[in-house]
């Protein structure tokens, strides 16, 4: 509700200058004092989105019905799923001494708008023939090395689907491990799929677009998304079967959240990189730079006329002329900032999802798979390597890795192909994931920043893997019969990468998070005035020097395990969230 307040007048009332000019000097208040606030704007929200690309999913995971006589999954099947949580900024996020959530005004305001799936059908009303073929009862999987990947036009039926977005409390914050609840549950049926011309069907088809969901979400809460296809193949049945599969899939859920102001250097948190130009420490308002926005009341017992100085169109044109040429606020590509800011609040979040060791051989990676790895030998680490562009800036305030024990079958692998039940591993296997910043590309000189790190090592020892452990998720159902003894009954975890350097280790590294981390970082590509830079966490200088072009996640995987039912990635891989702050101006 809009804060600036007029009194409605009835025809025939005499005009006073609290009926005019005391509401239009309070509109010229908040424009001088770079105050506009989203309670005064027609939109309130920023709009922002998390995308989530999956390149295969198909029957060496349990997506369908199995026999029993190779394992004991649920007669139904199970779902695939990826999780995903949307902390409070920096600046907002608390919890108590019980672990529980401090909910305030200040808390983030969050709606899921819109959820999405399309997937590759070769523009065709067709489903795509699996690389799994049928084999029989208790026999090992083997590749279909005859009709994979062609089109099936009789078979459609296999990709009806349901599409769920579930929730629960993180473990963290005292919750469960298993799903609490679901939030948007849909059927996608096959029909959808079969049209010759238009597979669209307005928004329901490939792509499905389900909008106006309209559900509220919780930052302090962790979500996923969840897929059920119990049409997609048998993996021990009868040999006139066919299996199928979902190629190239994108799932993309947007979100809107009310904005917030930006972040700038200085109260209530320093934030580290920004440009130390203008807004570093104060915000270029139209009174700051001395050119305020005037509206002049006449004296009393004078005329309230139309067009002098004081009058009532004189007043109402200089407000319209300032809104004609727009508020401004943010920051453009190049870090720069607007002549002038009147907009207090014109910030929302942003989310990079950044998928990691998602596009195995087997789908994912077993202990006894990876030397199949390129470049993988006895002893050697494997690394993942994924660089994102700088289009715009933004703030990173918090990082969080998914890691993924979603267990599947690596079809092909050969001999006897290690099958569910599967276990974490029991060695001292560890986990080395960091982000930075870099520059160099078509440039003389090159430089990285580091942003955020975790090491964790040995699984099954909580005291060292589960130091910055976020969630336990539980997404499947037999884990009684499908974990080995060395199992754990979870699919998911979320573990918080702390921004570098940690509470109490530098100048500015006192952030507030799920664990001790660094305050929040700019990144942005920049010009020569934009360049200049507040200090790094820890006190230094950052050695990208201002000139920021890409963010690049990395993940080393160490002493990796060699027991060939133990897990090393879960089904489609890991995942790596960077969220934080952009300007929507």
């Amino acid at each position: 509700m809009t804060k600036i307040k007029r009194p409605n007048l009835s025809r025939g009332t005499k005009l006073l200058v609290n009926h005019i000019h005391t509401p239009l000097s309070a509109v010229a208040s908040d424009i001088n004092a770079g105050t506009v606030g989203e309670e005064n704007l027609q939109e309130k929200s920023g709009v922002f989105r998390i995308n989530l690309h999956v390149p295969y999913l198909a029957n060496d995971f349990a997506f369908s019905t199995y026999d029993g006589t190779v394992t004991s999954f649920d007669t139904e099947g199970e779902p695939f799923s990826i999780p995903f949580t949307i902390p409070p900024y920096q600046q907002q996020f608390g919890v108590d001494a019980s672990n529980d959530p401090i909910i305030n005004t200040s808390t983030p305001k969050i709606v899921l708008d819109e959820f999405s799936i399309s997937f590759d059908q070769r523009a065709e009303p067709a489903a795509i023939v699996d690389f799994v073929a049928p084999s029989a009862a208790g026999a090992d999987p083997i590749e279909n090395t005859a009709t994979a990947y062609d089109m099936d036009f009789d078979e459609l039926s296999a990709y009806s689907m349901q599409l769920s977005i579930w929730e629960k409390t993180p473990t963290v914050l005292n919750g469960p491990e298993d799903i609490e609840r679901t939030i948007f549950n849909a059927p996608l049926p096959f029909g959808n799929l079969a049209s010759t011309f238009d597979r669209s069907l307005g928004d329901i088809g490939n792509p499905s677009v389900f909008k106006d969901i309209g559900a509220a979400i919780d930052p302090y809460k962790t979500y996923g998304i969840s897929i059920k296809m119990p049409a997609l193949g048998v993996l021990n049945g009868s040999p006139n079967t066919r299996n199928h599969a979902l190629v190239s899939v994108q799932f993309s859920l947007k979100f809107k959240s009310v904005l917030v102001p930006r972040d700038i250097n200085g109260a209530p948190m320093a934030i580290s990189n920004l440009p130390t130009k203008d807004t570093n420490g104060a915000i270029r308002t139209p009174t700051a730079v001395s050119l305020p926005v005037t509206v002049t009341a006449p004296l009393p017992g004078t005329i309230i006329s139309s067009d002098d100085a004081t009058g009532v169109n004189t007043s109402m044109a200089t407000i319209d002329e300032v809104y004609r040429k727009k508020l401004s606020g943010g920051r453009d590509e190049f870090c720069e900032v607007a002549s002038l800011q009147q907009l207090a609040d014109d910030s929302t979040f942003e989310v990079i999802a950044v998928p990691m060791f998602n596009n195995r051989r087997y789908g994912g990676m077993y202990a006894t798979t990876w030397q199949t790895e390129p470049y993988a030998s006895v002893g050697s680490p494997l690394w993942e390597r994924k660089m994102v562009p700088l289009s715009y800036p933004f703030v990173v305030h918090h990082v969080i890795m998914a890691w993924n024990w979603q267990r599947f079958i690596p079809v092909g692998f050969g001999g006897a192909a290690p099958a569910p039940p599967a276990g974490i591993p029991t060695n001292a296997m560890s986990a080395h994931v960091g982000v930075a910043i870099g520059t160099g590309m078509r440039g003389d000189g090159a430089g990285y920043q580091q942003l955020a790190e975790l090491f964790i090592n040995q699984p099954n020892n909580p005291a060292t893997w589960e130091t910055h452990l976020v969630d336990k998720i539980r997404t499947t159902k037999n884990f009684a019969a499908t974990r080995g003894a060395t199992g754990v009954p979870r699919d998911w975890e979320l573990h918080y990468v702390p921004l570098v350097p940690q509470a109490g280790t530098g100048a500015t590294g006192s952030g507030t998070g799920y664990k001790a981390t660094g305050v929040p970082a700019f990144v942005g590509k920049s010009w020569l005035p934009t360049a200049a830079r507040t200090i790094m966490n820890g006190g230094v200088a950052s050695r990208a020097g201002g000139q920021e072009q890409w963010l690049e996640v990395r993940m080393k995987l160490d002493t990796v395990p060699t027991a060939n039912n133990e897990v090393i990635c879960g089904y489609q891989g890991h995942w790596v969230y960077i969220i934080g702050k952009k300007s929507i101006v």
